[in-house]
């Protein structure tokens, strides 16, 4: 295949993965919206859920939230949604990206020092899809660190404006993780990467409107950047 039928069949995998990431944008914008419509007065950064387990005289266990807390856990709820929806966004669109430019830019796979098995050579019409999918599974590209160094290093491709920028995309990570692996409540982890005080332990990290505001101009900018600059640096390169 020559140059211009590559060029060619490049930008139509370019226009497929942003017609889906701006699909996922849209997605995103409806849960933001949502969020920010169901406005619920919070003094703190943290609040300590009141919440018990009630068993009936026939052993049916009930949740009681008490009444102060219930509107800010249901705040709290679609906010952590919005916030574990932005994260899987990311981590897709870096992800996605990447195979798209290894795909491209086969050149670069050497980067890599990956083996496959003959057998994975007999069974696929294409070794390099067996080698692109192997380094992209091994790639964590919820660290930021590591991925913004793996666009960097393999493409010449910085994907985030500043450090700041960098450090604010992960801190909405790392709370993803609390969200998912322990219903929001901070742990010991969380305060170590965080370097937020200990007092915060055991207690539900409350996301807040300015906390949504900025992680949904992350994940526009990100997206953004990615669309308007990396497709270049490929076509350049093939």
């Amino acid at each position: 295949m020559n140059n211009e039928s590559l060029i060619k069949n490049a930008k139509e995998d370019a226009k497929e993965l942003c017609l889906f990431q701006f699909l996922h944008l849209i997605k995103l914008g409806f849960i933001f919206n949502h969020c920010m419509a169901f406005k619920v007065e919070m003094k703190e950064s943290k609040y300590n859920l009141k919440a018990y387990i009630e068993e009936d005289q026939e052993g049916v266990y009930e949740l009681v939230i008490d009444e102060d807390s219930a509107p800010l856990f249901k705040k709290q709820t679609f906010n952590e949604l919005y916030i574990i929806s932005g994260v899987s966004i990311f981590e897709k669109c870096c992800k996605d990206w990447f195979k798209w430019g290894l795909k491209y830019n086969p050149k670069r796979i050497k980067f890599f020092n990956k083996k496959i098995e003959i057998r994975e050579i007999i069974e696929s019409n294409d070794p390099n899809e067996i080698f692109i999918k192997k380094i992209t599974d091994n790639i964590n590209f919820q660290n930021v660190q590591i991925s913004s160094e793996y666009f960097k290093n393999v493409f010449g491709l910085n994907i985030f404006e500043s450090r700041e920028e960098k450090y604010s995309m992960q801190k909405y990570i790392d709370h993803r993780h609390i969200i998912s692996h322990n219903c929001g409540f901070a742990d010991f982890n969380y305060v170590k990467k965080t370097g937020i005080t200990e007092e915060h332990i055991g207690n539900v990290m409350a996301l807040t409107d300015k906390d949504l505001e900025e992680f949904n101009n992350l994940i526009y900018n990100f997206i953004t950047k990615i669309i308007l600059n990396f497709p270049p640096i490929i076509y350049d390169k093939i």
